[in-house]
């Protein structure tokens, strides 16, 4: 009994359910935006006069952070050293917003990546970053380098293939 007539009494305990989360968020692909429908990023050829729009596809079954940022870095742009490698300070990003605790698979777009300024047959090297509610970062959403970016992007313009006639011959066999 307390001090003014209340009686100490152990209310009976509300359950919790802790749910942990120990999965990574996961990339689920990286398309860029052709004029022949989505492509997947990785070892595509872009025409530099186009910009470049990417379409990323994220899953998380827990919950994915509150934003996603697509790393990026041009060969004709971002070398700020000049030796042809995507070094880790030079990369550039954009960053979206997630809606609070989404659940499940998203679909972003970035906005446009100019590539009209990259270097004749240059190449363009991405990687995604960000973290889960957790503070559980993309696994699989690869890093700085072309050994290691999720995509190697080149871009190079097109051009009409030409044929000399007079110097074109075919070696038969058997007359085939």
């Amino acid at each position: 009994v307390g001090p003014i007539g209340a009686t100490d009494v152990p209310s009976p305990m509300t359950p919790y359910e802790v749910k942990l989360d120990n999965n990574s968020p996961e990339v689920r692909s990286l398309e860029v935006d052709t004029p022949q429908g989505m492509k997947p990023a990785n070892g595509y050829t872009w025409d530099p006069i186009n910009p470049i729009v990417f379409s990323l596809t994220i899953f998380d079954a827990e919950a994915l952070g509150d934003e996603v940022s697509l790393n990026y870095w041009r060969e004709g742009s971002e070398d700020t050293n000049s030796n042809g490698l995507p070094d880790a300070d030079e990369y550039l990003n954009f960053t979206e917003s997630l809606p609070a605790g989404t659940v499940g698979e998203r679909q972003l777009t970035f906005p446009s990546l100019d590539g009209s300024n990259n270097v004749v047959n240059g190449n363009v090297s991405v990687y995604i970053s960000g973290q889960d509610w957790s503070g559980i970062s993309y696994e699989n959403g690869g890093s700085s380098g072309y050994d290691s970016d999720y995509a190697t992007l080149v871009t190079a313009t097109n051009t009409p293939t030409t044929m000399l006639i007079n110097e074109l011959s075919l070696e038969l066999t058997n007359e085939y």
